[in-house]
């Protein structure tokens, strides 16, 4: 099979494994399993994986002009609109591991940022008529009222997250999608009146804050820098570029990309996860995540010069997709927040890693479709069930309509239907919150019978992030 053969096929079957995890409305449902949480009781759609689906299948109609797939995004931006909030001015479940708690105290910026920019992207696509206007309609009063209205800091001269607290953290990408946002806005309405007054104070903040070596810290009072999150804030600051062709974008841009670069695990042609202090922490590695940065990075090699392989990484991740379709979450999980109790083992596959997401193949979906040569026609999906993923703690076995856990002794551990709101029930012990997890680490370590102090340094450590 030829390479770009192989990719069309790997999107087709991609695509497919996504579709049994909808409802009857398009919503596409599924658990979480993130560097430093887990969040597997409530599988609602949630307004990060529906927006990723709807990019996917936008950019794959744009590239083949395949009507089916505009019906597709249509379909999926209806849920979005269907489930806005129009009194709170955000989208249900608008914070991808944190669902089924809908109140404005769990809503995130770029989780509502994104599915306004793909509600932008399908009313450009349609152009007119009333899906059109109903997509408008819902991303202007969210980029009006929320984005704005609740997370523009004037202190900051930026976009903070959206959760409430006293002191509004400026998280970088989170940000940067919130740019893109308004900028789609500006777009659709042929006007600029976003531009000066909070796209350009809000990009250069996100400047001023770029390392010397190129990397961008996680946010304003934050030490990580995430190499995953360091792509999302690039896609904000490409749009940016791409309105204003402003050097000072440009420089960034490819300093950011050559960060990227050396972040480039050669072995596994995965991304290592972050830097901090100027020490890289390998793990854990994302799949979906890494194709991700390579998109991001294909992205902006039209402007910048040095790595002209993404392409090839695109087809080296390709090899480690499932006979359902789907991709592995992790490859080397750790927990980000608490390595003395999840360390990071690469020999070793573990529950974590091989279990596949449904909102890290939509973002893998994403990426994929921006890898496909134009004029595309993509091939009948060719998937199997029942998936079987083994790790040393659990064998998760995925059929067409459900997905279970086995214990090592044969007996169910946990069981979800894929259409449902909630798992059917759950005996896996999970990471929660950051709340609980201190309080958690706390208990552990007094356990553990290590000193006061240690204590105290550790948890200390916590609280920074």
């Amino acid at each position: 099979m030829r390479q770009k053969d192989s990719l069309l096929q790997s999107l087709s079957n991609l695509d497919a494994w996504l579709d049994s995890w909808k409802d009857k409305n398009s919503g596409i449902h599924g658990f979480v399993v993130h560097h430093h949480l887990d969040a597997l009781e409530f599988i609602q759609p949630d307004s990060w994986t529906q927006s990723a689906a709807v990019l996917a299948h936008l950019k794959i109609f744009e590239k083949g002009s395949e009507k089916k797939f505009l019906q597709k995004a249509v379909k999926e931006a209806g849920y979005l609109a269907k489930n806005y909030d129009w009194k709170n001015h955000y989208f249900q479940n608008s914070n991808f591991e944190q669902k089924s708690k809908n109140a404005e105290i769990k809503a995130s910026l770029i989780h509502n940022a994104y599915p306004a920019i793909a509600l932008l992207k399908t009313a450009l696509a349609l152009e007119k008529g009333k899906q059109a206007a109903r997509f408008h309609k819902a991303a202007k009063d969210c980029c009006e009222n929320y984005i704005i209205a609740k997370c523009w800091n004037e202190r900051k001269k930026a976009f903070t997250r959206g959760i409430a607290e006293k002191n509004p953290e400026f998280v970088l990408n989170m940000a940067a999608n919130a740019v893109s946002a308004l900028l789609l806005l500006d777009k659709i309405e042929e006007k600029d009146e976003n531009l000066e007054k909070y796209c350009k104070p809000c990009i250069m903040q996100i400047l001023r804050l770029q390392k010397n070596d190129g990397a961008f810290p996680y946010s304003d009072r934050s030490r990580l820098e995430i190499s995953l999150y360091q792509s999302l804030t690039m896609q904000g600051l490409l749009e940016y570029y791409n309105k204003t062709k402003d050097k000072r974008v440009e420089k960034a841009l490819e300093k950011a990309k050559a960060w990227l670069e050396k972040m480039l695990d050669t072995e596994t042609m995965l991304f290592y996860h972050r830097m901090e202090k100027g020490r890289a922490f390998k793990y854990p590695e994302f799949f979906a995540g890494s194709l991700v940065i390579a998109q991001q990075v294909k992205e902006v090699e039209g402007i910048t010069q040095g790595l002209r392989h993404s392409g090839i990484i695109a087809r080296e991740i390709a090899k480690s997709q499932y006979s359902t379709g789907a991709f592995p979450s992790f490859h080397g999980f750790s927990d980000v927040f608490m390595p003395l109790f999840y360390p990071a083992e690469p020999g070793v596959k573990k529950w974590r890693d091989v279990i596949p997401v449904p909102g890290w193949n939509a973002l893998a979906l994403n990426a994929l479709a921006n890898f496909i040569p134009e004029n595309s026609k993509i091939p009948k999906a060719k998937i199997k069930f029942p998936g079987v993923y083994k790790s040393a703690e659990y064998t998760v076995i995925e059929g067409k309509k459900e997905v279970v856990f086995k214990g090592k002794n044969g007996k169910i551990a946990a069981k979800w239907r894929k259409s449902a709101d909630y798992c059917e029930f759950c005996t896996v012990p999970l990471r929660t919150g950051s709340g609980e997890r201190k309080k958690h680490a706390i208990e552990a370590l007094k356990r553990k019978s290590i000193g006061e102090r240690a204590v105290s340094k550790i948890i200390s450590a916590f609280l920074q992030h």
